[in-house]
């Protein structure tokens, strides 16, 4: 974990938590801090009365690591099922570390959750991850209960004595809490299952003070090994350091825990990439600016056709309108391998330039990495991430439309059972008119609000809607809506 840096942290988050905050762990300090000071000075002030109490130093750089890694969709995941916490959350209007202080106020357990989730969350696409799908049955049990978990330990054991990355096991702790996503705009929501395993099973070695004289210590190292579940998905991802085959076996160690069958596991890539789209410089126009102004190739890694590879870059020329096909073509004239058959792209990465934060500044950039292996370095719990995966790149044709999308041939007919079947209703849609579909439309985070599973929504304008219902008890239920919705109408509750 980042050891952080307190001044800045304190000078960004509102006093008033981080007061109530410090008296609930050591009242005594309280009095110490002249609390009329502002910015720096009182995070130096709270910097020097907290440095000899463990307890306040250590949750300071726990709130700052959630403020600097976390984000907001983070933080509203976990406080899901606490609809009052989950409000006064929502009605939060400072910085992030603000909320991270208020969460610890609040509650130790939510703010342990969050951590969990930050660090699982920011594993995803990373070295140390792996995504699986999983073949259940229909009528497929799951138990989480406190003897599933002295089990899934067991398991976990065994596994750590078998990788050569750990030492002898130690202490495990597991923790399993639920999770549910609902970024405002662009993905669904999603119901999440999270186990975190604690383990205490790798030795390191430091240097401390003792008596005035420097020794070394050996202490065990604690790793987190996190696992996300989605079980209406049927998929697994898996966030922990050791190796593929430890992955493996944490993955299978899983369902046998907390299930009552093993199903097999197939490898899992979200997205597929289309590096044939590469070949040729591809049109990266930017019709929404409102995040970015604009985006181009900044590298690609290129096989010949005798499998040789070759790396183009544009790095030095960010400033300028060329890209790495315009650089090729500068240097290799005809003889370019954008230019020429049977050359092959096998990775590459796209520069967006954010719009900038005042005016006169320089925009920053935004990197998105298209591995050789299919993978992205874009995560899945990000909105950000998730705005440039499944508007930009799927739009320019660079990414294919995950598994289980059914975005083009969608049938309004069951979307709408399936939005409004989560409300207790089989509805069927007797005439639905739209033109194009799109994930960025404000309709996404309108129906994504509701639907229970994932969807696209409408860009254009919703037309001549009519709808019959028949709720659960046998009443019947009429409705027949007439109007004209554009994307900046009213949510799609007010003609429900």
């Amino acid at each position: 974990m980042s050891h952080g840096n307190r001044p800045r942290l304190v000078a960004a988050c509102d006093k008033s938590y981080l007061r109530d905050l410090i008296a609930k762990l050591e009242p005594k300090c309280v009095a110490k801090i002249d609390w009329n000071l502002q910015g720096r000075e009182l995070g130096q002030a709270v910097q020097h009365a907290i440095i000899d109490v463990p307890e306040a130093w250590g949750k300071l750089q726990q709130i700052d690591s959630l403020a600097q890694h976390g984000t907001t969709a983070t933080v509203r995941s976990v406080l899901y099922h606490d609809r009052s916490l989950r409000n006064e959350f929502d009605e939060l209007r400072d910085s992030l570390e603000t909320a991270a202080a208020w969460l610890a106020l609040k509650d130790d357990a939510l703010f342990e959750c969050a951590l969990s989730a930050l660090h699982a969350d920011r594993g995803l696409n990373k070295r140390s991850w792996k995504a699986f799908r999983a073949t259940l049955k229909k009528d497929v049990t799951f138990s989480f209960k406190s003897d599933r978990q002295a089990e899934f330990e067991t398991l976990v054991r065994h596994a750590i004595r078998a990788c050569n990355a750990f030492d002898a096991p130690g202490e495990l702790e597991t923790h399993y809490f639920c999770r549910t996503m609902f970024p405002e705009f662009t993905h669904s929501r999603r119901v999440l299952e999270q186990v975190t395993v604690f383990a205490e099973a790798r030795l390191v070695t430091e240097d401390v003070f003792v008596n005035s004289r420097l020794e070394t210590k050996v202490r065990g190292k604690v790793d987190s090994i996190s696992i996300i579940f989605d079980r209406a998905r049927q998929e697994l991802d898996v966030v922990t350091v050791g190796g593929s085959r430890f992955i493996s076996d944490v993955a299978n160690a899983f369902f046998r825990a907390f299930s009552d069958e093993t199903p097999p596991l197939e490898p899992l890539i979200r997205r597929k990439i289309n590096f044939e789209r590469l070949l040729q410089k591809p049109d990266l126009t930017l019709t929404d600016q409102t995040r970015f102004v604009r985006a181009r190739v900044d590298e690609i890694r290129v096989q010949s056709p005798s499998e040789m590879f070759y790396t183009f870059d544009a790095k030095s020329r960010r400033d300028s309108v060329l890209d790495v096909y315009d650089c090729a073509k500068i240097d290799y004239g005809d003889r370019s391998p954008f230019e020429c058959p049977g050359w092959r792209v096998v990775s590459a990465r796209i520069v967006l330039f954010t719009v900038p934060s005042k005016p006169g500044r320089s925009p920053r950039l935004r990197s998105v990495e298209l591995k050789s292996n299919g993978h992205t370095n874009l995560r899945e719990q990000d909105d950000t991430d998730l705005y440039v995966a499944d508007d930009l790149l799927r739009r320019w044709g660079i990414l294919e439309p995950n598994e289980g999308d059914d975005e083009e041939g969608c049938d309004p007919t069951s979307l709408l059972c399936s939005l409004f079947g989560y409300a207790g209703l089989d509805i069927a849609a007797h005439q639905f008119a739209t033109a194009n579909w799109r994930r960025s439309s404000r309709w996404a985070g309108y129906c994504r609000s509701f639907a229970p599973r994932p969807f696209s929504a409408m860009h254009a304008t919703l037309s001549t809607l009519s709808m019959w219902s028949i709720s659960k008890d046998g009443c019947k239920l009429y409705a027949c809506t007439a109007a004209r919705y554009s994307r900046s109408s009213k949510p799609l509750n007010a003609i429900a």
